[in-house]
């Protein structure tokens, strides 16, 4: 794998990739000390993630062979302070993709979810996640680092046995096996268009765009966040790509949270 990422990715024009066999986590490595002076656009992929995590700092399978692991580094992004947008046009946009690619195999049954925030699912069952971390400059935006994971060529039996009935891949979903290289440097390219073109100035068209794809909307929901569990029915999101829950005593805006 690692040979065929650097050769494959060698000429990808405004990027910078690192491919790593193993690594921790390439979002710890871009969010900390080795990301503090590369470019923007800088991305690590890993084969393999030994201490992968994905949003509240859930372990994430990362096993090496089968999945796309990596981080992107943006810095100073045009965001006017809404860094939930990029979350949110990141899930969406790659969400698109995959019902592209599965569409050329035939699969268009298999269109794609969204659950709020950044979760992908692809007939009812999880194929990637995303995790944005976000530093700080004063009051402004420094840098992010947006992880994701992606579910490409593993088989029902190559995820742990506690998620083998909630998750899915690629592979799964087509019934053939994926060249991840490609498939990685193709989405690359297609998430800086969709990031030069809607933010900032058509960040409502982001919204929008999301909500055709979201799951839950209209129905009651229950949204942990730390110790506090909040009941409502999802009814909309803010400008900000925020969560809207109708409660009895009024709506309620949530900036983060699992929702269950």
């Amino acid at each position: 794998m690692i040979e065929q990422f650097r050769k494959q990715l060698a000429g990808l024009d405004g990027f910078n990739v690192e491919v790593f066999e193993s690594i921790p986590s390439t979002n710890d490595y871009l969010f900390g000390p080795n990301g503090a002076d590369k470019p923007s656009w800088t991305v690590a992929v890993a084969d393999e993630q030994t201490a992968g995590r994905g949003r509240l700092r859930r372990h994430w399978s990362s096993r090496p062979g089968i999945g796309l692991w990596f981080s992107i580094l943006i810095r100073n992004p045009q965001l006017g302070g809404k860094t939930n947008l990029l979350n949110l046009l990141t899930a969406v946009t790659l969400a698109e993709f995959l019902d592209q690619k599965l569409q050329e195999y035939g699969k268009d049954e298999s269109k794609t979810r969204l659950k709020w925030p950044n979760d992908i699912f692809c007939r009812g069952k999880k194929i990637c996640g995303i995790l944005l971390q976000t530093s700080y400059s004063g009051n402004r935006i420094g840098h992010v680092v947006l992880g994701i994971g992606l579910n490409v060529n593993h088989q029902r039996s190559d995820f742990p046995p506690e998620i083998q009935t909630l998750a899915t891949s690629l592979a799964i979903e087509s019934g053939t096996i994926w060249d991840r290289a490609t498939l990685f440097g193709e989405f690359l390219i297609k998430l800086r268009h969709e990031v030069a073109t809607y933010l900032p100035a058509r960040s409502s068209e982001i919204v929008s765009r999301y909500m055709q794809r979201v799951i839950q909307q209209g129905e009651a929901v229950t949204v942990t966040h730390g110790e506090a569990r909040i009941q409502g029915v999802f009814k909309s999101l803010t400008p900000e790509g925020f969560m809207v829950l109708a409660r009895k005593d009024g709506d309620l805006v949530i900036t983060t949270g699992e929702v269950g």
